[in-house]
This record gives structure tokens, sequence and C-alpha cells, in this order.
């Protein structure tokens, strides 16, 4: 349904162990206890954050466990991500793979690359993405290369978006031709854009 988490350990809760990776979680690139660990004082929800340590420069890059996703659906993802330099960077990704796990046709979707712009707060990313035709499941991805600073990730999400639009209502119908459009009566409308189409069931050529 949508709103429902579809992530398993999204806010790294279930994290017993703190000598290794909590479940559902894998790390890439970095290394465990001195570049990734668990932190348990700087956190957005809950009892635990995953922190980045950047102060010795270097790759650091997780992933979340494969999602099962459907082909053709909007997905709304997010993650809370926290730093103590505005400029560092934590980029957020979608991994998107076929049923065989090989890369979909979109292999990947970004959805912040952009600095954070504030120190020591907690600040959301998120983004709506539609899954390719031949896409059965993701995963979350987590990067960075900063050399200073710390970088923290918490409480992350992955749901199905409602199917929706928005836009500007034109002066007048059928591509800039025609009549305006009166207040009651059946007439195609065409818009010329839209800022959002989650879902992709909008055709502005058709009205």
């Amino acid at each position: 349904e949508p709103g429902v988490n579809l992530l398993w350990n999204p806010g790294f809760e279930q994290w017993h162990n703190p000598g290794a990776m909590c479940p559902s979680w894998d790390i890439v690139s970095g290394a465990f206890g001195t570049e990734l660990k668990r932190e348990e004082s700087t956190v957005h929800g809950g009892s635990y954050a995953l922190q980045f340590i950047v102060a010795s420069g270097g790759e650091r890059n997780v992933t979340s466990s494969y999602v099962p996703v459907e082909p053709l659906k909007a997905y709304r993802v997010s993650a809370w991500i926290r730093g103590t330099n505005s400029g560092d960077t934590l980029e957020v990704k979608v991994l998107n793979f076929k049923k065989d796990r090989s890369s979909s046709s979109t292999a990947t979707t970004s959805i912040n690359t952009s600095t954070l712009g504030s120190a020591g707060a907690w600040i959301q990313r998120t983004g709506v993405i539609t899954t390719a035709s031949d896409t059965r499941f993701i995963k979350l991805d987590f990067y960075s290369d900063d050399a200073s600073g710390t970088l923290y990730m918490d409480d992350c999400i992955v749901s199905l978006e409602k199917p929706s639009f928005q836009a500007i209502t034109p002066a007048t119908s059928a591509g800039g031709t025609g009549n305006a459009i009166a207040k009651d009566g059946l007439r195609d409308v065409f818009f010329t854009s839209d800022s959002h189409n989650y879902g992709g069931l909008f055709d502005r050529a058709t009205g």
C-alpha cells in the first residue's frame, strides 16, 4: 500500500553487534570500525544511526538489501542525513535490477548529489522514481569520498507513491489553439508542461 516502508531495518535499529555492520546493509567500500560504525549519540530517531568517518578521506559506500518492486510504478525514496561540514556530500542513489539481479535498463537513479548545505542538522533528502519496465528490485546506495568531517544517515524509506500529477491550467485548450476552458463541458486539456507526473499516467501530447 502507498506509504508503507518496504525497507527492512531502515533506521538501523536491528544492530546488536557493534563490531560488525548491521543486518540488511552491506559495505561496498570502507572499513567497518575505522571508516564506518554504529552511532549511538547522534541519531535522527531510535537508538542508532550509521556514521561515515571521513576525516581520512577515501571512499565509503553502503547499500541496502534488495527491495522487491513492481515495474512502471512510482516509489518515494528518502533518507535523513547529517554532516559536520555544510559543504560535505553524501550521495543518495537507487540501484535498479532485473529479476535475475542484473542491472535494469535504468541502472541508477539519483536522489541527492548536492552538498548538505547545513552543518550539524538533520536534513531529509527525498525523491520519487518511476521504475523501468524490466525493474524488479532496487537497492538504496549511499556514497561519500569527502576528506574531512563526519557524516550520518538514518531513517531511510522506500514506499509506493500514489499516482498523481500537477500542472498549470492553460488559457486555451488543444495545445494552445482553440477556446479557453469553460466552467462546464467536456474538453481534452493539453498542458504544455507538468511539475511532476508520478506513475507517468498523464500524456501532454493527447491530453
